[in-house]
């Protein structure tokens, strides 16, 4: 009877988190604005309620890389600035969310994350979606020769 007990309250536990739970999760989804969405399997449900939980946390680059990871098939980086293959324009409060192809051609995928990032992002920066590859950084970490990119 104790360990009945205790499974009950172990379930319970679980359904009080959206990464653990699963007999909630339409109240879950309900909570965080989410069409609630019994096609989908629990795991790519609590999934998408992952992401829109870590959105609720601000909207540092750093945090909104981390729900978008959630949600994208690779890593995402982000860049302050807007790219330019010129050079010719570097804009202030805005940013480049670099996602690989397969994400950028997922539209839905594509939805879900600007979802995700309008509702963490300040109300006065704005952002768009660049196609890895398609984008360069200036630095060893990224694959890049700093010496080429900068003259130096």
């Amino acid at each position: 009877m104790v360990a009945a007990l205790r499974a009950t309250t172990s379930a319970s536990l679980d359904e009080a988190f959206v990464t653990a739970a699963d007999q909630m999760l339409p109240e879950w989804e309900a909570v965080f604005g989410l069409p609630v969405r019994p096609d989908l399997s629990d795991a790519a449900r609590r999934t998408l309620l992952t992401a829109r939980a870590q959105a609720t946390k601000g909207g540092t680059p750093d945090l909104i890389k981390v729900a978008l990871d959630v949600l994208a098939t690779t890593p995402v980086s982000i860049a302050e600035g807007f790219y330019d293959p010129l050079g010719v324009a570097r804009e202030v409060f805005r940013f480049s969310i670099v996602i690989s192809a397969t994400d950028d051609a997922d539209i839905y995928l594509k939805a879900r994350m600007s979802a995700v990032v309008d509702i963490m992002k300040p109300a006065h920066v704005g952002y768009r979606f660049v196609q890895d590859g398609l984008f360069r950084f200036d630095d060893a970490a990224h694959g890049f020769d700093e010496g080429a990119l900068d003259g130096g």
